[in-house]
């Protein structure tokens, strides 16, 4: 399902995708012009080729606020075209400079999103359950780097061949994305034995990228070296500064590789939760979703949830937390999204929050399975 135009939402669908370049679920300018306010929400990627769910960029034109909420991307990675991941935005464009979370991934639950090697004609890159990928525009086609306030957030990633969890490229020009990777759950990522990139890995990483927030998460890589035999931690900050911060997370590795940096001067871990296992409930990466008699992806996904829910109490205020139906203040949430008829339950509507936010769109055309 691809979606070309602004001002639409896709709901309640499950999609598989064979064939070159078969993304499951897309979102891509069609001409010239930018378009924006896309939402994928309670809605399956299910064995896709080219990505589960898929954001980019059209020469110049590209997207601006992107909303995934509530989906599944599940073994959604296995183009040799090219190389995927399971929810992706990559090179978008600002499409106003109003302030508030343009980019928000929510809710959301990836596993088991490998690349075949070769991809794109080089070993394994990516596999990673969710990416923001080159919002400073490096890679080229655009016309300035994106700076708007991007969320990720409450998100379970398990079991993927690149990282749980990767920002990366968010440097080049003078201002840049503010970028926040909050209570999210990372397990036993960086599975690919083929991707070989050199220097350490993480979990969750943050690579290359500047103003990046880390915090209340919870990381567990499940061996020691991954990718070539490099060093694999629960949280790593490569060429990183004093702009990134990632305190108040809780991480564990059973061989003490909780957080590790390189080329990342200014930066620092802070107050932490290092070194104490959450003991997770029961980690175990399920097999290819069913969620045919569920009532939404949170739903389906309660086993995961449980499995996946700290013993150590001291751990449980870290990572995924079940939605509340309780609205909140919350100064991260699009506002706009107050006036979405979203499926209930698929987040925390955080719809008290006096934040500014771009006016609430009213034609917000959606589609519904």
């Amino acid at each position: 399902m691809k979606v070309t135009a602004s001002f639409w939402g896709v709901q309640g669908w499950e999609a598989t995708g064979s064939g070159s370049f078969a993304g499951c679920f897309v979102v891509r300018p069609s001409g010239s012009a930018n378009i924006h306010h896309i939402i994928f929400a309670n809605d399956i990627a299910n064995g896709c080729i080219d990505g589960g769910f898929s954001a980019f960029n059209n020469g110049n034109a590209s997207v601006d606020y992107i909303v995934y909420v509530g989906n599944i991307a599940y073994n959604a990675a296995q183009a040799s075209d090219s190389c995927a991941s399971g929810f992706n935005i990559y090179q978008p464009v600002k499409s106003d400079s109003v302030a508030g979370t343009h980019m928000y991934i929510a809710g959301n639950f990836a596993w088991k999103n490998l690349n075949p090697d070769p991809c794109a004609g080089t070993a394994p890159t990516d596999g990673e359950g969710f990416i923001l990928d080159t919002f400073d525009g490096s890679q080229g086609g655009l016309p300035a780097p994106y700076d708007q306030q991007a969320v990720v957030v409450n998100n379970i990633s398990i079991g993927n061949g690149g990282r749980g969890i990767l920002v990366l490229n968010n440097q080049s020009g003078s201002s840049h994305a503010h970028i926040f990777v909050n209570q999210n759950t990372s397990w036993g990522n960086n599975t690919d034995p083929n991707q070989n990139g050199g220097g350490s890995y993480g979990d969750i990483e943050i690579s290359r990228a500047d103003d990046t927030t880390a915090s209340l998460n919870i990381s567990e890589p499940t061996t020691a070296t991954c990718c070539g035999g490099f060093a694999l931690y629960a949280y790593m900050v490569n060429s990183g500064n004093g702009t990134d911060t990632a305190t108040s997370n809780w991480g564990y590795s059973a061989a003490g590789n909780e957080g590790g940096s390189q080329s990342s001067s200014g930066f620092s871990y802070g107050t932490a939760s290092f070194g104490t296992n959450p003991s997770f409930s029961n980690p175990t990466l399920p097999g290819a979703p069913s969620c045919g008699s569920a009532t939404s992806v949170p739903n389906c996904m309660a086993t995961v949830i449980a499995n996946f829910t700290p013993t150590t109490t001291a751990a449980k205020a870290y990572g995924y937390q079940i939605p509340s139906t309780t609205q909140t203040s919350d100064p991260l949430f699009p506002q706009w999204l107050c006036n979405v008829n979203l499926p209930p339950s698929l987040v925390t509507m955080g719809c008290a929050s006096s934040a500014a936010s771009p006016a609430p769109p009213t034609n917000i055309n959606v589609t519904v399975q």
